[in-house]
């Protein structure tokens, strides 16, 4: 099965645009981002803005998997593929810079989008 998904996708493009209605958008083997999204120098970039450019580049990978070869059957489900390319921003992200631990921010960052989920739903959750 690895070997027919690396044969599907042998390569992912990033491309920088000037303008763009989203920050970035993920198309199967192509995403596009917003220049300020993508492009850096990292001799003057602050590491706040490192950090958040390479989460959302890591975010946009993800769905390549969750949101382009495994899509929800219909829109109300759209939560699903964007929790997990949410969570997957830190696991990625980790995984590439370990210095950043990352690891230690999952909780709070993915606990606080639960808190506002359930709140949409009409439902209290104790975190």
């Amino acid at each position: 099965m690895t070997q027919l998904l690396f044969e599907l996708l042998c390569s992912v493009d990033l491309l920088a645009v000037p303008k763009h209605p989203y920050a970035a958008m993920e198309n199967w083997g192509l995403s596009v981002f917003v220049e300020q999204k993508i492009l850096l120098d990292p001799d003057v970039s602050s590491f706040s803005y490192q950090m958040e450019l390479t989460m959302v580049v890591v975010h946009e990978i993800c769905h390549q998997w969750f949101g382009d070869l495994v899509t929800p059957v219909w829109w109300e489900d759209v939560w699903l593929k964007e929790g997990f390319a949410h969570y997957f921003e830190y696991i990625g992200t980790d995984f590439l810079f370990p210095k950043w631990n990352m690891s230690c921010c999952i909780a709070t960052a993915t606990g606080d989008y639960a808190i506002i989920f359930c709140c949409f739903n009409e439902t209290l959750v104790y975190m």
